[in-house]
C-alpha cells in the first residue's frame, strides 16, 4: 500500500507519506515525506493552494487551507510501517501565513532577493547569462554620442522605439534617396529635418555599436556555457574581457560590418551635400563615432 499526498493538482510534487493519520494531522498539520531533497521541499511548500492525499491511488482528504510551510526538518531514517521499508524522512509543518506574511511574500516574488551562495553551478549559470542579456541590452539601449557633418555632437540612444524610428526614417531615404533632409530627433531634443547624410551617419554608428555589442554578448553566452565549475563563473560579468580567441573573432565581425557600412556611405551621397561640400570633407569620422564600442 501506498500513501501519497499531491500539492497544488501537479503530479510533478506528489510525495510518498512515511505515515498518515487525519486525525493527528487535523490537530497538528505535520506531513513525513519520504526525502531528503530539502531544497526540493522548500520549493514546493513555498506557496500551498492545495494539498491531496491518496491512499492507493484513492483520494481520501483534501485541503486548502494551508498556504505554506512554518518549519522543516529532518528526521533521518524512519520505518515506514504500510510499506514494511525504511526511508528518509522530511517533516513539514504546513501554516496558514498572516497578512503580513503574505505581504511580505508578494515583496519577495516581485523584488527576490538572490541568493547566489545557495545557487548550484548550473543555476548560476542560468543567472548570469540573463545578467549578461541584461546588460548588453541596455548598452546597446544607451545608444552613443554622434559627430554629425557641422561639427556638433549629439547623443542618440537606440532602445526599440528608437530602433523602430530610425529603420523607418532610414526606409524612407532608400525609396527617395533624393531628399536633401529627414525628420529626426536626438536623445531629449525636438525633433528636426536632419541632412540626410548625416541621418545615415547616425543609423550607421548605432548599428555598428549593435553588432559589436550583440556579437561580444554571443562570444560570451559560448564562453559562460563552456565553464565548467562556479568558481570560474563567479568572476565573469558584462565587463570582463573575453579570451583572446574570442575576441578576436568578435573584431572580424566588426571589421566587416565596418566595411560595408563605409562602401554604402561611399555610394550615398545625397544632392544636398554636393552643394555643402563634398561627402568626404563631411563625412564624420568612424572611430569618433563608435568611440564606446
Amino acid at each position: 500500500m501506498l500513501i501519497k499526498a499531491r500539492i497544488n493538482e501537479n503530479d510533478q510534487d506528489m510525495f510518498r507519506l512515511c505515515s498518515w493519520s487525519a486525525t493527528a494531522f487535523s490537530a497538528n498539520p505535520v506531513l513525513r515525506l519520504q526525502t531528503d531533497d530539502l531544497r526540493r521541499i522548500k520549493e514546493v511548500f513555498e506557496r500551498v493552494s492545495k494539498i491531496e492525499i491518496f491512499v492507493s491511488d484513492n483520494l481520501v482528504a483534501s485541503y486548502q487551507k494551508y498556504d505554506t510551510y512554518g518549519a522543516i526538518s529532518y528526521s533521518g531514517k524512519v520505518f515506514v510501517e504500510h510499506e514494511n521499508i525504511f526511508a528518509d524522512c522530511m517533516e513539514v509543518q504546513l501554516i496558514r501565513s498572516s497578512i503580513e506574511d503574505e505581504v511580505a511574500r508578494i515583496n519577495d516574488q516581485i523584488n527576490p532577493v538572490v541568493d547566489i551562495d545557495a545557487m548550484t553551478t548550473e543555476e548560476y549559470r542560468t543567472y548570469l547569462l540573463k545578467q549578461i542579456g541584461a546588460a548588453c541590452r541596455q548598452a546597446i539601449y544607451d545608444g552613443t554620442q554622434v559627430q554629425l557633418m557641422n561639427g556638433t555632437v549629439e547623443h542618440y540612444t537606440y532602445n526599440d522605439d528608437d530602433q523602430k524610428n530610425l529603420t523607418n526614417a532610414m526606409a524612407i531615404l532608400i525609396i527617395a534617396p533624393e531628399l536633401p533632409y529627414i525628420p529626426y530627433h536626438p536623445s531629449g531634443g525636438f525633433c528636426r529635418m536632419i541632412p540626410a547624410f548625416d541621418l545615415l551617419t547616425i543609423y550607421s554608428t548605432l548599428q555598428l555599436k549593435l553588432t559589436y555589442l550583440t556579437t561580444r554578448c554571443n562570444f560570451m553566452n559560448m564562453w559562460i556555457r563552456g565553464i565548467e565549475t562556479k568558481e570560474e563563473l563567479l568572476q565573469i560579468n558584462w565587463d570582463t574581457e573575453l579570451p583572446e580567441d574570442y575576441q578576436a573573432q568578435v573584431n572580424e565581425i566588426y571589421m566587416q560590418a565596418l566595411e560595408i557600412v563605409n562602401k554604402i556611405k561611399e555610394k550615398f551621397t545625397p544632392v544636398s551635400q554636393e552643394s555643402e561640400g563634398s561627402a568626404e570633407e563631411g563625412e564624420p569620422n568612424e572611430s569618433e563615432s563608435t568611440e564606446e564600442t
